[in-house]
């Protein structure tokens, strides 16, 4: 409060527009000094992302900054689950001194998990909590995960129907984290510099070569459809420059394979300024087919626009693209509908990608994010759709502030960047079991049950499958015929794997809105017709359990005895 101030109050305010009930309790005033003393508390693993191999050290290294020295020689960190349970009892981590750095007094301490029992595709948190003197103690988390390598990175990038996009995808990190999902195919920016072409960047490209990835990348239409100086108009000159840069994009980076151009990005223009994009795709398309006649063009990231048809840019790329925020029904209605409207009017039908899907999510749980994005890819490849991308891998935050100055930027973000120490959030996880569940999976089956259950079937040609099941809301206990199945593998909401017999004929499974995943080889060609009667139901429980509290959970058995269950 500001020195002569008479008076000050508390003004909160939630910037949601839904109907419910907030309560704030617990308000407080701390002396000016005490509330001077900012801290950081961070926390760092050697793996990138704080994504573990299971033969990695479990270790982590906790790190504290105060404006004043610590009185306190200690941290508390626990660690708990995605849902906020603690996996032991808390951990009393001894704090040394380690210098100054940015005007604080800096401290670290080791943290050894290795006792811990840690499952390999979990999500976890670390908590750290540091006592100080005047004031609550300041407290801060971050995430890990233990994940094996990326099945998907033992296949051709454009086997896997899965493209990473970030805010910046010019640091490293972009592309690294992107191979470690199991994307296969990175999105970097095209630079050229037409006054200077030897200063045209593409970075990252090399390192992307270097995992194995492909590329996909821009043209200079994007300056066309931003009518940037000379690209403002079509002109002997401009196209000259449009052309060339083509040809230096070709020289430079074609080694690069797959190198998939994405034309432009979210052209606004209408009327005559439509023409004009067209006419670029035109000339860009063109020359890019004359040096390899292969090349893969995506389209700007038009979507079903009818002026963009009736002008004719679907003559001008292989595949056309979208962007969307919107629910899983309004993407399948753009690929099964309103897409298929525009071929049958004015032709040239292709395949059809989406190199940004996400979630505006400020405000929104993380657990929300991760099942939008597993409903959205399931949807989105149901109705059709050829390559997705989910937008954003991350934001770099070498200061802490974007959670701050922009926060409704910062929640896209899969990672958190905070200080550049990057953590999955739980849809990172879930972003992993996505790309790495579906494969080179094709959709075979899909189907609606009475009680809202959907269900989508995936298939190789090899007979691997994946079964994805959901519910639109609520929670029902049902047997899911799998007639010749044995061995399958089960992935929740929170990453937890676990391994069940199918023994020929099904499995009893609690499906929620969260969504499952079951993978498993062979199966039926199509999903059952009827759900059957679980074996073993939920029949009713005694209320919610508080540790150290005893409690009752009934359960109703069909064809199946106590011993047995």
């Amino acid at each position: 409060v500001p020195e002569g101030a008479p008076a000050a109050r508390f003004v909160a305010r939630i910037n949601k527009e839904t109907p419910g009930t907030f309560w704030i309790d617990e308000l407080a005033v701390v002396p000016v000094a005490a509330a001077a003393n900012k801290m950081r508390l961070m926390f760092n693993m050697e793996a990138l992302g704080h994504l573990l191999y299971p033969a990695d050290p479990r270790k982590a290294t906790i790190e504290v900054w105060s404006l004043q020295p610590l009185t306190a020689d200690k941290a508390t960190v626990s660690v708990r689950d995605y849902w906020g349970a603690e996996q032991a009892p808390a951990i009393e981590v001894p704090l040394r001194s380690a210098g100054e750095e940015k005007g604080y007094q800096k401290y670290l301490g080791d943290i050894d998990l290795t006792a811990l029992p840690l499952e390999v595709g979990r999500y976890y948190e670390l908590h750290g909590s540091v006592a100080r003197d005047g004031a609550e103690p300041y407290e801060d988390f971050s995430a890990f995960a233990i994940l094996p390598e990326a099945p998907a990175n033992a296949f051709k990038p454009e086997e896997i129907p899965f493209t990473s996009h970030s805010w910046d995808d010019r640091v490293p990190e972009h592309v690294k984290l992107s191979h470690r999902l199991g994307l296969r195919i990175t999105g970097l920016v095209y630079q050229y510099n037409f006054k200077n072409p030897s200063k045209t960047r593409l970075d990252n490209a090399d390192l992307a070569k270097d995992l194995g990835m492909g590329v996909l990348t821009s043209s200079l239409a994007s300056s066309v459809e931003r009518r940037v100086p000379p690209f403002d108009k079509i002109t002997p000159e401009s196209e000259e420059i449009l052309r060339e840069s083509v040809r230096y994009e070709m020289k430079k980076y074609g080694h690069i394979r797959p190198l998939i151009i994405k034309m432009g990005n979210e052209p606004h223009n209408v009327g005559e300024g439509i023409k004009l994009n067209v006419e670029a795709y035109r000339i860009i398309y063109s020359e890019f087919k004359k040096i390899d006649p292969n090349m893969m063009v995506v389209g700007s990231s038009i979507g079903p626009v009818e002026d963009y048809f009736k002008a004719g840019f679907g003559k001008w790329c292989d595949a056309y693209d979208f962007h969307t925020y919107e629910d899983p029904e309004d993407i399948r209605n753009i690929i099964a509908v309103r897409y298929p409207e525009m071929f049958k009017k004015y032709g040239y039908p292709r395949p059809i990608w989406a190199t940004e899907v996400g979630l505006n999510s400020q405000g929104m749980t993380r657990h929300a994010v991760a099942v939008a994005l597993y409903k959205k890819f399931l949807n989105f490849f149901a109705a059709g759709g050829a390559n997705v991308s989910w937008f954003s891998l991350l934001y770099p935050d070498p200061n802490a502030k974007i959670a701050e100055t922009d926060p409704f930027s910062e929640a896209h973000n899969t990672f958190v960047s905070r200080d550049v120490r990057y953590a999955p959030e739980r849809d990172a996880i879930a972003y992993y079991n996505t790309v790495n569940a579906i494969l080179d999976k094709k959709p075979v089956s899909e189907k609606l049950y009475p009680g809202d259950a959907q269900m989508f079937l995936f298939r190789n040609a090899k007979g691997s499958s994946m079964l994805a099941a959901y519910t639109k809301k609520g929670r029902q206990d049902v047997f899911v015929p799998l007639e010749g199945v044995g061995e399958v593998k089960v992935i929740r909401i929170d990453g937890t794997v676990s391994a069940m017999n199918a023994g020929g004929k099904g499995l009893t499974l609690t499906i929620n809105e969260d969504p499952l995943i079951l993978l498993f080889d062979g199966g039926p060609a199509m999903l059952a017709e009827t759900l059957g009667e679980p074996a073993v139901k939920l029949a009713g429980a005694s209320g919610q359990f508080v540790g150290g509290v005893e409690g009752h959970v009934d359960f109703a058995l069909s064809g199946v005895t106590p011993e047995q269950v």
